[in-house]
């Protein structure tokens, strides 16, 4: 069965367990096996109509699901599906909707002494301040606040993924 990482703002839903696994050959079943288990998650995953909520990102394997087949993107034994909400807020200094998120990231060993971070900046143009750090022998864990375009916060959490970052939302702050 493939297992599902669930981020905080999420848990009260699955007895705060920060991982779960559920049967399925396609996301959307998956989901809908996690609601027979947890009612009212897929609600907040997804709208009325079913289809994946804007401000709510779902990879597997690290892939956004949207580049992929969406809801029915297939999964097998042993898949990751990560569901990572995007945090949004009201209209800032920029001219657009401005987000600003709070997250923990979490650096493997190989990364530690990589520039992630600042080419996601770079890449991007999210801020990001760095508010709490914990550096290890194995991983590196920051306490982050990202903050950018809408549209680009989604896409940088997707980038610090893609380079094997596990993200973690842990707050939200509206502008």
């Amino acid at each position: 069965m493939p297992t599902v990482r669930i981020p905080t703002p999420l848990r009260k839903l699955t007895l705060g367990k920060d991982e779960v696994t559920a049967a399925g050959d396609t996301v959307g079943e998956v989901l809908a096996s996690l609601e027979q288990a947890f009612p009212g998650l897929r609600a907040k995953i997804c709208d009325e109509t079913g289809n994946l909520r804007r401000f709510v990102n779902v990879f597997v394997h690290a892939e956004d699901i949207r580049f992929q087949k969406s809801l029915d993107t297939p999964v097998g034994d042993g898949d990751e599906i990560s569901i990572v909400p995007a945090i949004a807020g009201g209209a800032g200094d920029q001219g657009g909707d401005m987000a600003r998120g709070k997250y923990y990231l979490t650096f493997p060993k190989d990364l530690a002494e990589q520039p992630v971070i600042c080419d996601m900046y770079d890449r991007l143009g999210v801020r990001f301040s760095i508010r709490q750090a914990q550096v290890g022998d194995d991983d590196a864990i920051l306490g982050v606040e990202l903050t950018g375009p809408e549209d680009r916060l989604g896409r940088a959490v997707d980038y610090l993924m893609s380079r094997g970052v596990r993200v973690e939302p842990i707050g939200l702050v509206l502008l």
